[in-house]
Formats: structure tokens, C-alpha cells, sequence
């Protein structure tokens, strides 16, 4: 009952706080009390929720205030701290979050950033206090998520709050094309005269495989699926990749990831066979992973600013409460049964850029 009347007058005080609007001040607490008929503990609870929102601002010695962002909507960016912080790790991330967070600024929204790592045990939903506190109490209006897992993503939306996920999962995705990439790939380097490719991968999947051995049947190429664990960093393998792809002849190879591409580069540049074989590659706009190779490279390009514009697109069609964009319904993909519908997903198509030479 205590919660309840607290609730109630929080929103009174809210519907007040609007009335008098941005920066006024509102009525003493004593004042407050008698004309809520409520008592202290009532009123400093209901009170303090809202300044915790930032819809209030409580000066000691001088009064309680409307405060400037009052209806300012409050996200929250919850991310896996593994994609900041593992050796040798892209700086696509990097520039994800800064995006992220330029553009709930520019849209003039409260983003609350929190690192939520993977528990041990993986059905555990495992969260920072800050975020979990933040969810139980309906201060969040959405979460833009990037990695987390399943239990992490489910516990969020069973609160009621809407998550989009990058990376990682929950009900809501915005996802890259990647099929379209290794088929997109492959076709530009048949279309380069290559006629034994190889596949760069930093680790071996099974979907990955057959999209790409399929797609060099189709153009009546050889492909091989080259993958190393060994080397902490993604660049560590991709120079370990090189070392493989020298035993095994290849003319052409397309690799999933930029980072990877700029180690097998090195060790190409190391050993004197850059000009012998032709390299197609993921790659990410603004990025300096492959700075200085550009005019070398079949690059398949994804834009940070168009991931964040879908995340952002896709949630505030949920918060709205209206059909996501440009979405379609995947099955579980591989995911834990935890979902009894289909999962959306906003996929995104890479932009081929070819090395200038072959530009029209």
C-alpha cells in the first residue's frame, strides 16, 4: 500500500511540475504535504524517485525545481565490456558507441551507459545494479543493446521495456547481412579473374562455410575456409592466416573481418606476395583499421551511422507501439528456445567499394 501511494503521488507531483514547467520552482514540502494530505516519508519517497529520473532538482536551503530535461526520454546503452576490451580489439566499437551516444544527444535523450558481463553460468541474467535498479523502477523508456545474452535480454523485456540488440540477443535485431557480403565477395572476385578462393574467418561456422563454398560453385570457383584461434588478437590471426594460405595456393580471398584483413595484409607485405593475390574484405566506414590499403582492396562496407539509425529506428517503433520498419521474422537462428515467436531483425547490406583502378 506504501508503494502504491507513493507511485500516486509521484505522478501528481509530475503533473505539478509540468504545469509550472522547466526550471520553476515548485511549493515547499510542507506545502506539498497538506495540499496531498500525505505524509513525510510519502512525499521525500516520491521525491526522490524523481529526482533520481532527473525530473526534479532538490537545492538544501533553497527548494525543490522543475528541472530543465523534465520530459526528456531516458534510454539506456547496455553493452558486453568484452567488445571494448579484448586484445587487439576493432575500433568499429569504438565508433559504435560514440555514434550511439551523438545521436540520443541530437535527438535530445538522457543515454545511461552500463557494461553488463556475461555470467559464468550463461542462463543466469546477470546485470549491473545500476541497470537493474533502472528497469524495476520504469524509469527507462528502451534499451539499445549490444551482446548481450539471451537470459540478460530476456530479463530486460519481461519488465515491459523494449530492447534492440546488435550483436548480440534478444527479440528485436539489428543485424548485418552477412550472407549477402560472402556472396557479394565472391562474385567480385570472379568478376577480379580469381579461380581458387579462400574464406577468412575468425573462427569456423558451420552457415558461414556452406554460404561460401556454395557461392563459389556458382561461379565455378574452388573455395577454401581457412580459421585460426590460436593468436589472442584478431590481426595475430589474420598474420597466422597468411602463413596457411601460402601453403595452400590461392588466388583471391575474401576475409569476414577487418581486423583479420590487416594482419593477413602484413604478413602479405612482409613476404613480398601483396600483388598475388587479390583481397576482398569487410570493412567499416570511418574506420582506420584499413587505412593505407584502400586502393588495394575489394572492400564491403558497412556504415556505424546506419547500424545506430536502425537501432534507434526499430525502438522507437516499439516504444510507439507500432510494426518495426523494414523488418523481417527469422526463426530462433541457432538461439536457445527461450522465444515462443519468431525474432525480428532489421537486416543491413554492405556497400561494395572497389579498389580505384577498377572503378568505372
Amino acid at each position: 500500500m506504501t508503494n502504491l501511494r507513493t507511485d500516486v503521488t509521484r505522478e501528481q507531483l509530475l503533473e505539478l511540475a509540468r504545469k509550472i514547467g522547466s526550471g520553476g520552482a515548485l511549493p515547499s514540502a510542507r506545502t506539498l504535504r497538506e495540499q496531498l494530505g500525505i505524509s513525510n516519508a510519502t512525499l521525500g519517497a516520491a521525491l526522490e524517485e524523481l529526482a533520481a529520473r532527473g525530473q526534479i532538482i532538490r537545492k538544501p536551503g533553497s527548494g525543490i525545481y522543475v528541472s530543465p530535461t523534465l520530459d526528456q526520454r531516458r534510454l539506456a546503452l547496455a553493452v558486453n565490456p568484452e567488445f571494448f576490451a579484448q586484445a587487439g580489439v576493432s575500433p568499429f566499437w569504438g565508433q559504435l558507441l560514440l555514434e550511439t551516444r551523438r545521436r540520443a544527444e541530437a535527438r535530445g535523450e538522457a543515454l545511461f551507459l552500463h557494461f553488463a558481463e556475461r555470467s559464468i553460468r550463461e542462463s543466469e541474467p546477470l546485470l549491473p545494479p545500476g541497470l537493474t535498479e533502472e528497469v524495476s523502477k520504469g524509469r527507462l523508456v528502451g534499451v539499445l543493446a549490444i551482446g548481450l545474452t539471451h537470459p540478460q535480454a530476456r530479463w530486460i523485456e519481461a519488465q515491459g521495456v523494449p530492447v534492440v540488440a546488435f550483436a548480440g540477443a534478444a527479440r528485436y535485431l539489428v543485424q548485418l547481412a552477412m550472407e549477402e557480403l560472402v556472396q557479394s565477395g565472391v562474385a567480385a572476385l570472379a568478376r577480379s579473374g580469381c579461380q581458387r578462393l579462400a574464406l577468412l574467418a575468425p573462427t569456423e561456422t558451420p552457415q558461414t562455410s556452406v554460404i561460401f563454398r556454395a557461392a563459389c560453385t556458382a561461379h565455378a570457383l574452388t573455395g577454401q575456409v581457412l580459421a585460426s584461434t590460436e593468436a589472442p588478437s584478431h590481426a595475430g590471426r589474420g598474420w597466422e592466416l597468411a602463413r596457411q594460405a601460402r601453403t595452400t595456393p590461392c588466388d583471391g580471398v575474401l576475409s569476414l573481418d577487418d581486423t583479420l584483413t590487416q594482419g593477413f595484409l602484413m604478413h602479405l607485405h612482409h613476404t613480398n606476395t601483396l600483388s598475388k593475390i587479390t583481397v576482398a574484405t569487410h570493412a567499416n566506414a570511418g574506420s582506420p583499421t584499413l587505412l593505407g590499403w584502400e586502393d588495394k582492396l575489394i572492400r564491403l562496407e558497412f556504415d556505424p551511422a546506419a547500424i545506430v539509425s536502425g537501432l534507434f529506428s526499430c525502438l522507437d517503433a516499439l516504444i510507439a507501439g507500432t510494426v518495426l520498419p523494414d523488418t523481417q521474422l527469422i526463426g530462433d537462428a541457432g538461439f536457445p528456445p527461450i522465444y515462443s515467436e519468431p525474432i525480428h531483425a532489421l537486416t543491413l547490406s554492405p556497400k561494395l567499394i572497389l579498389p580505384q583502378e577498377n572503378q568505372p
